[in-house]
């Protein structure tokens, strides 16, 4: 069974481009992606710093999927990357 990358979240966060997510901040980001996504057939993520195009620190998030005919209802994926932006400020905060 192939997986496909159908998504892209960019999260603006403050971090550069050449420094590594750190790990708490993967857990927090593939925690909410399972919770929302699972039933869609999410399949995991690949999370990385970048810039974007004004030369600000952005997340990238690619998220997998495992394939199918079936659309992914636009109810699971609305407002996924403020429920991002949440999840991963909780475990930032000290």
């Amino acid at each position: 069974m192939g997986v496909a990358i159908t998504v892209r979240i960019v999260y603006i966060a403050t971090m550069i481009e050449e420094q590594a997510v750190s790990k708490s901040t993967k857990t927090a980001v593939e925690k909410v992606l399972r919770d929302r996504l699972g039933q869609a057939g999410f399949a995991g993520a690949d999370i990385r710093a970048d810039l974007d195009s004004d030369g600000d620190p952005i997340l990238l998030i690619d998220v997998k999927y495992v394939y199918s005919d079936k659309p992914i209802n636009s109810k699971l994926t609305y407002g996924l990357s403020t429920e991002v932006r949440k999840g991963h400020c909780k475990v930032n905060r000290h």
